[in-house]
């Protein structure tokens, strides 16, 4: 077996190498080193992200995406400083999980500012009592009519205090073996009214970890992406590539 990188591969890690120490590395040096990054500075890391290509590493080439190898992806995290990695990883896993499922009416109002680096994407899953599991999950998601309503404390939340966009995990309702049914749900932070506070880190401390919570926050019915029970599988369709390139 040959663990030689490739030519292409050498010539894909000196670029994102030379990104790193040319566009990101210089913006987090502006910055206080045992504070969280400002929200003004997000911008200018993802605009530099977006130029690279590597903000929808995992999509399909005609959807706007890189169409990445894992190896290949996990080379170019490498490179990176690790808070922005972190921060990166978030945003694609996420923009992975709005593409599978989401209505054309979403991708299209989405997708496109996502990939650019122009807005940012986070997930909300993670919560105090289910840690990850989103089979678990006590958020509730009520329908009434063109109108959904998301009450839920989230935890652990990476990106979700520089975040324009959520991809929130929700129980619309309990199975024959009184399992959460999960869904996932697209909110808006433009439109919507969410509770977001930074927890303290003792590690990475430019990055952004937080605390969601939602108090009958109300999302269009519209924005509910899937079908119901399939949130935790499209959950892990991407955390199968994010373990290995936290790893």
């Amino acid at each position: 077996m040959n663990f030689e990188l490739t030519d292409d591969q050498d010539m894909f890690v000196s670029a994102a190498k030379k990104l790193s120490q040319s566009r990101l590395t210089p913006i987090l040096q502006r910055h206080p080193p045992d504070r969280a990054l400002p929200k003004e500075a997000m911008p200018e890391i993802y605009g530099a992200l977006g130029d690279f290509g590597v903000t929808a590493a995992r999509l399909p080439t005609e959807h706007g995406g890189a169409a990445l190898s894992m190896i290949d992806y996990g080379l170019v995290i490498e490179q990176l400083p690790p808070v922005i990695a972190l921060s990166l990883i978030s945003h694609d896993g996420s923009i992975t999980r709005l593409h599978a499922g989401a209505s054309a009416e979403l991708r299209a109002a989405y997708l496109p500012d996502l990939i650019a680096g122009r807005k940012i994407a986070c997930t909300a899953n993670s919560e105090p009592e289910a840690g990850s599991d989103s089979n678990a999950i006590r958020t509730r998601l009520e329908v009434e009519g063109p109108d959904a309503y998301i009450t839920s404390r989230k935890l652990w939340i990476k990106n979700a205090s520089v975040c324009d966009v959520m991809i929130v995990s929700c129980a619309v309702g309990l199975d024959d073996g009184n399992r959460p049914i999960t869904s996932r749900v697209l909110v808006d932070r433009s439109h919507a009214n969410v509770d977001i506070s930074e927890i303290p880190l003792t590690g990475l401390k430019q990055g952004h970890l937080s605390e969601v919570v939602f108090d009958r926050t109300r999302v269009p019915s519209a924005n509910i992406i899937g079908s119901p029970g399939d949130a935790g599988k499209y959950m892990t369709l991407a955390w199968n590539g994010n373990r290995p390139l936290l790893g």
